[in-house]
């Protein structure tokens, strides 16, 4: 059977096909392609390490930003006990460890709670919130999660505490009722970027937290585990998430944190070249595994903790907890 087909190339320039091929040592076909997507690619090609920051759109678009700001400002210079509320995946974990580290920093009263996945399930609960309560806590901010929790958000409100939710999930026709509700993909939102992973929320509301004058410093702290929570999420890495990402792999073995070079330590990963694909398939499910066992509170301990024989023995134990999860599945899947 003969199929006749006629292939229609888009024209091209050669001259700038050539320029590629010379300046990237990459083959003329991967030349031509890159040639004819160049619009959408240039920014990629032409930004220096320097003014690649720039591309990070103004945190002030994101609806309700402002009045978060305002009242977790006054919790912090008025000693008000806060909570964040995360998740126990990859992203629900570097939400927490980043906002808890910048609200200490800034001198906050702040704990975090996870909720365990096995005995309480996803998202908020009411008998998590008694708890928080009961720990004396008046402010509660969560972080991945949140955005559906109507019910749990009131009987926070009715409990006395205050709740400014983050997340980056879909929104229901009713949001939460409360101090705040941050997630670019609510109605009437002005952010021009709706795809964030629930990390990439929080750094946004920190830079606002900071008023934008140090930027630059908190990608250099934080940029590495916001990179980690967005891969780790599967997050399109388009736009604002590609410019967060490579943002992050830049400061990956320099990040200064010691629970990630603690993981690249685990991971085999120390001197090597830091992927999408090794953060995806490598570092990231150790931090998944422990949030499945129930254990995510580990790895948020992992990041915040600032001692590197406490980060150097968490990331073992959590790669002991991933080697026991591929070796479970793997027993499933033969029987």
């Amino acid at each position: 059977m003969t199929h006749n087909k006629k292939w229609i190339y888009k024209e091209h320039d050669d001259s700038a096909v050539a320029r590629l091929q010379e300046t990237y040592l990459i083959p003329r076909l991967t030349a031509a392609v890159l040639q004819n997507r160049m619009d959408a690619i240039a920014p990629d090609l032409e930004d220096s390490g320097e003014d690649f920051s720039r591309r990070l759109y103004d945190t002030g678009l994101l609806k309700n930003v402002t009045a978060a700001v305002e009242r977790i400002s006054h919790a912090i210079e008025n000693r008000e006990h806060i909570t964040i509320y995360g998740d126990y995946d990859a992203d629900g974990v570097t939400s927490t460890a980043v906002l808890y580290l910048y609200l200490k920093e800034r001198g906050a009263v702040v704990d975090y709670y996870i909720p365990d996945r096995v005995g309480e399930g996803y998202g908020v609960n009411t008998a998590a919130l008694d708890k928080i309560k009961g720990n004396g806590a008046g402010l509660i901010i969560t972080v991945d999660t949140g955005v559906t929790a109507v019910a749990e958000v009131e009987y926070a409100k009715q409990l006395g505490m205050d709740v400014i939710v983050t997340d980056h999930h879909e929104c229901k026709s009713n949001v939460p009722v409360c101090h705040a509700v941050i997630d670019p993909k609510q109605e009437d939102c002005a952010y021009p970027f709706s795809e964030l992973a629930g990390v990439g929320v929080v750094f946004k509301l920190i830079t606002a937290l900071d008023g934008g004058a140090n930027t630059e410093a908190l990608i250099e702290k934080y940029m590495a585990l916001v990179c980690l929570g967005t891969i780790a999420d599967v997050a399109p890495l388009i736009d604002e998430n590609r410019t967060i990402v490579t943002l992050g792999l830049r400061r990956f073995a320099q990040s200064g944190n010691a629970g990630v070079d603690a993981l690249l330590d685990a991971a085999n990963l120390r001197g090597k070249p830091v992927t999408a694909g090794s953060i995806g398939f490598i570092i990231a499910p150790r931090i998944n595994a422990a949030g499945r066992l129930g254990r995510a509170h580990k790895s948020v301990e992992l990041f915040i903790c600032g001692d590197r024989a406490r980060a150097r023995e968490i990331a073992l134990e959590l790669s002991g907890e991933n080697q026991s999860r591929q070796n479970m599945e793997r027993e499933i899947f033969e029987e």
